[in-house]
């Protein structure tokens, strides 16, 4: 997917691209990313 954003390549999104992207949507919405900060301390 990361090819996709430089400037020498034609934007042609494929099946491979899609899965990844699938993929990617995934992970960033499950338990581990969406869980609330733990303790007192400041976090970034």
């Amino acid at each position: 997917m990361t090819k996709l954003t430089q400037k020498s390549v034609k934007f042609d999104w494929e099946e491979k691209a899609e899965a990844a992207f699938q993929l990617l949507k995934q992970k960033l919405c499950s338990a581990p990313i969406l869980a609330l900060p733990e303790g007192s301390e400041n976090f970034v």
